[in-house]
């Protein structure tokens, strides 16, 4: 079965109502607010101002995004753990920070602090290159890998991130040699650098930002490496296309709470989330930015599938050496 028919089957369950209990008759009261364990501009602030604003009519109350970046998301997400639990404090949480981070050798473990509230999209990883370096196409690319491996780099948002492990498994399937990875704090930076053409290669998600600056020739995305093309790229084509077909690499996103929220507030934060993407407009502005909508989501299938993804995920893992920060 494949992991997007998986997905569609976990989560096909039906969306129950919130639950009516004291603990909401007053609830929200205040501003809530969203962290994202990354610096401003990358693909998690596309999936969290477009949450943002959903939610934020739904509830009557503003909605606003917390920046915390560092240590491969690990600071930001460290950070969502420690709040309070009472509804008021909530994070946008990826494969990246609630899979892999597990297997760095952390402090705390993700699956245990958190409890998912919904999956909200998915994204397509891809490899993408700095206009400059003379490859059009995933084939020429590893044909130029090959022979100058030893002057080629990649950059990543930090050791052991999505951006890491797409570079890696794209390496690892493609044959190549040892290339140099430019580990960077936050994904603007590292972006940022590949536009400059300071850094040559990076896995990225192909979302807005990335879909202009490749259609305006910043920058080259060789290939989607998703089963399907993407939506809002369609001139992109899949890895598979390009000749690697067991090369997928597709981001997850959700929304979590700190694991001792009220249930109540949790259900009702997920029945919420459930209504604004059952909306077209909100289905079609996530595709819009290159996402995948993931409909009908409840808390128990998004845990299985999170940890569904941490076994795809460990065989690219156990061949790197990764430590915390």
């Amino acid at each position: 079965m494949r992991r997007r028919d998986f997905l569609a089957a976990s989560l096909a369950s039906l969306v129950p109502a919130a639950i009516a209990t004291p603990a909401l008759a007053k609830f929200p009261e205040r501003s809530v607010r969203l962290i994202i364990p990354r610096g401003a501009g990358g693909v998690l602030d596309v999936v969290g101002r477009l949450w943002c604003n959903g939610i934020a009519k739904s509830l009557g109350v503003s909605v606003y995004i917390e920046n915390i970046a560092g240590a491969g998301g690990a600071i930001g997400v460290a950070n969502a753990a420690k709040a309070s639990a009472d509804g008021y404090s909530l994070l946008l949480g990826s494969t990246s920070d609630i899979v892999l981070l597990q297997e760095r050798k952390l402090s705390f473990d993700p699956e245990k602090e958190f409890q998912p509230v919904s999956v909200i999209a998915t994204s397509a990883g891809s490899i993408a290159v700095n206009a400059g370096l003379p490859v059009n196409t995933l084939g020429e690319l590893i044909d130029y890998a090959k022979i100058n491996a030893s002057t080629l780099n990649y950059a990543s948002v930090g050791a052991g991130t999505m951006s890491h492990l797409i570079m890696e498994q794209f390496r690892q399937q493609a044959g190549l040699p040892e290339i140099l990875h430019v580990p960077y704090k936050t994904g603007a930076g590292a972006f940022n650098d590949l536009v400059a053409g300071i850094v040559q290669m990076q896995g990225l998600f192909v979302t807005t930002p990335t879909i202009e600056l490749h259609r305006a020739g910043k920058i080259k995305i060789l290939a989607a490496a998703s089963a399907k093309r993407v939506a809002g790229a369609p001139e992109i084509p899949t890895t598979a296309e390009a000749g690697l077909p067991n090369f997928i690499a597709e981001m997850t996103f959700g929304i979590f709470a700190p694991k001792e929220s009220p249930p109540a507030i949790v259900e009702a934060f997920h029945a919420k989330t459930q209504d604004i993407l059952a909306e077209p407009d909100y289905q079609h502005a996530l595709a819009k930015a290159g996402l995948d909508p993931v409909l009908g989501s409840t808390p128990a299938s998004a845990t299985e599938y999170f940890r569904q993804e941490r076994v795809r995920w460990r065989p690219i893992v156990d061949s790197l050496s990764l430590k915390e920060g």
